[in-house]
């Protein structure tokens, strides 16, 4: 039997879409895009400012910024994650979109994949597997320097 794809997704400035739309043409999958409620502006993830927006809720362990509501369909097996890293970690909008879906998603395998220049995945994926013991986290990637052909041979790994 041949597993039903769903990619959700949050991006800001199209490097983790770009993977997404990748990833979901190689695997015929369907898409959700993970939306802030209060859009982030340039300025809110300006890593240079100490005080921006992104940096304020990555240090504050409670944060879960609201997200634009839309149910997901239970129509997939594998969930396929992506999202950027932002100091080693997911935005917290990662963490709002795992709370609101985590009845559904107890019955599914997630990968996640995200981008990032130069922060490996390995601690942004423990704390998630850590976070959300509930749910069935398999490796997931780094795919920012990926070649199309390197993602889809990263797909073979979890396509069984």
């Amino acid at each position: 039997m041949k597993n039903k794809y769903l990619i959700a997704y949050f991006s800001k400035t199209q490097n983790t879409e770009k993977i997404a739309k990748e990833l979901g043409n190689l695997l015929d999958a369907d898409f959700h895009e993970i939306k802030e409620k209060v859009e982030y502006k340039p300025e809110d993830i300006n890593w240079t400012v100490e005080d921006c927006r992104a940096n304020r809720e990555n240090n504050d362990p409670q944060c879960r910024p609201d997200i634009q509501d839309e149910a997901l369909s239970d129509n997939f097996d594998v969930l396929l994650l992506g999202f950027p890293l932002w100091w080693g970690e997911p935005p917290k909008v990662i963490r709002t979109f795992l709370e609101k879906n985590e009845d559904l998603l107890k019955s599914k395998k997630i990968v996640i994949f995200c981008t990032s220049q130069m922060t490996p995945i390995y601690q942004a994926q423990m704390n998630l597997r850590y976070g959300y013991p509930k749910l069935k986290f398999v490796s997931g990637a780094r795919l920012s320097n990926y070649s199309p052909e390197q993602i889809k041979a990263w797909t073979k790994t979890f396509d069984r």
